[in-house]
């Protein structure tokens, strides 16, 4: 029997430029690890195993494949057609831990101490006018 595996990538034609040159893909015989490739440009992001065995111990054999973790992206794996299965991985941007800060533009808590200080000087000066007339 044969299986076929392709990759696509969705990442906006690797906006970011963080698509690596080649991916491994490994192929599972009844949850066991069979064989491991390797998926790059040169090969069109696609391979075929071919010949493998349909049955062990008079079983049909299932056949399953995973792909070592791509930094950046989310992998899924479309395995509906047993025998063509297609992996799409798909770019999510990291998101900062933080929110960002707003740009400091002044703070207006020294407004208010400025008044508080004008409205004192203004009454210090009312008081000294007021005792020079008086006297």
């Amino acid at each position: 029997t044969e299986l076929k595996v392709t990759k696509t990538w969705d990442d906006e034609n690797d906006k970011d430029k963080i698509r690596p040159a080649s991916i491994t893909v490994r192929l599972y015989a009844n949850g066991k690890e069979k064989e491991s490739i390797v998926l790059d440009k040169s090969n069109g992001w696609t391979y075929t195993w071919k010949n493998l065995d349909k049955y062990e111990n008079g079983k049909e054999i299932r056949y399953t494949v995973t792909e070592d973790k791509v930094k950046g992206y989310e992998s899924e794996i479309d395995s509906s057609n047993a025998k063509d299965i297609k992996i799409k991985n798909t770019h999510k941007p990291e998101k900062p831990n933080e929110k960002p800060k707003k740009p400091d533009t002044g703070d207006h808590s020294d407004i208010m101490m400025q008044m508080i200080m004008m409205i004192g000087s203004l009454l210090g000066i009312a008081l000294i006018t007021r005792k020079k007339i008086a006297s």
